[in-house]
């Protein structure tokens, strides 16, 4: 680990200061390995300890002026951003350089690029959390800048929809009831026209209570969808996008652009680009974000290479009368091969189960009723119940 003084000459892909490392010790850089400093801008001198060719901890002796106050307090150390120390007119240019970059080195040199569009604050509307269940503690955030630490979300946080940053609560309780504490739970949260589509991955194996449990807070906390490892637990309304005239509901975790602000950005410049074209061709279409608004007035061949973009929606559950007296494992049996939930329709026999005297014997020995002990008996085989009552109360 060697000290330096260095001089900043670019930022390179993922928003990293770059300078020529120096042999010595001291004094601004001369010829070397690049070295990478975070959280530095173009033209800044800095100071710090330089190990594996990177800088972790600048000090920055000599500011540029496009540096700026980062809006958000978790920055640093969220690695959500990387460049919320530099201007808004900087971070525009550096993304315009880095297209003519990539243009120039396939050969496209003299490509005209239009002006840079800036998705406002707080307008994200796709995120991918991280989670963590330990003995005192649920963690969500973002990692750490190139570490495994997560780091929480801040409610202040400038990336995010406000219906994110105000789901926090409730996604703290999907880590508490469905992360182990082994492993991390990752948690895509979409904005949609009909609330927030929530898909988690890296869960503990769910029995039947445990997703009836879930399935409660998803109904708490109105979220529109709740998938977890691929497994429908709620579908209470579709979680649509609209794409032009069209609306869709894309697969659980499906790409979305970031922005909504970004997406029409992206289709004004496509139409215009295409012009009064009769035909046009979608080869990346996704969900068709593009492909259907194009569809309004023109033909359009629309194709896909990831099969989960197109896939429909999988079937949740199959609901059918199940109780102690219709056993139904047949059923139970088919849909488990197909990774599907039974939902018992009159769960309570048409009240035959309040009224049967071995429940009634088990329940007086547990302290509850026969039709508590009918549904924990229907629970118990990994069904879902949906009893009714007469009584308001």
């Amino acid at each position: 680990m060697t000290d330096m003084i260095l001089k900043v000459e670019r930022l390179g892909h993922r928003g990293d200061g770059v300078a020529a490392g120096a042999e010595a010790g001291a004094g601004v850089a001369g010829a070397g390995a690049d070295v990478f400093i975070p959280f530095s801008l173009p033209g800044e001198t800095v100071r710090g300890a330089v190990a594996g060719g990177r800088m972790a901890a600048p000090a920055i002796l000599s500011p540029a002026p496009e540096r700026v106050a980062p809006p958000c307090p978790a920055f640093a150390r969220c690695g959500g951003c990387a460049l919320q120390h530099g201007s808004d007119d900087f971070i525009a240019g550096w993304k315009r350089d880095q297209i003519a970059a990539a243009l120039s080195a396939r050969g496209f040199r003299d490509a005209a690029l239009l002006e840079t569009i800036t998705s406002p604050r707080n307008s994200r509307r796709r995120a991918v959390l991280s989670a963590r269940r330990t003995k005192k503690t649920i963690l969500l955030g973002f990692h750490g800048a190139r570490e495994a630490e997560i780091v929480p979300l801040d409610a202040a946080c400038t990336l995010l929809r406000p219906e994110i940053l105000a789901a926090r609560p409730h996604l703290e309780a999907l880590v508490a009831r469905a992360a182990s504490r082994k492993g991390e739970l990752r948690i895509t949260i979409t904005v949609t026209l009909n609330g927030l589509d929530i898909a988690a991955s890296g869960a503990r194996p769910l029995d039947g209570p445990a997703r009836l449990d879930l399935a409660r807070l998803a109904g708490e906390a109105d979220w529109a969808r709740l998938t977890v490892e691929d497994d429908p637990i709620v579908a209470a309304r579709p979680p649509a996008q609209a794409f032009g005239l069209a609306r869709v509901s894309p697969a659980p975790g499906g790409f979305l652009q970031a922005t909504a602000e970004g997406e029409a950005a992206l289709l004004a410049e496509i139409r215009e680009t295409v012009g009064d074209a009769a035909r046009i061709a979608d080869l990346f279409c996704g969900a068709g974000a593009f492909a259907l608004p194009l569809a309004e007035r023109a033909e359009v061949l629309a194709a896909e290479g990831e099969a989960t973009a197109l896939a429909p929606g999988k079937l949740a559950l199959n609901q059918v009368e199940f109780h102690p007296w219709l056993g139904q494992t047949p059923m139970l049996e088919l849909l488990a091969q197909h990774g599907m939930a039974l939902t018992a329709y009159l769960p309570l026999a048409r009240g035959t189960a309040t009224a049967d005297p071995t429940l009634q014997e088990i329940a007086a020995k547990h302290g509850t009723t026969a039709a508590a002990v009918c549904l924990a008996w229907i629970m118990a085989r990994g069904a879902l119940a949906i009893p009714k009552t007469g009584n308001p109360d």
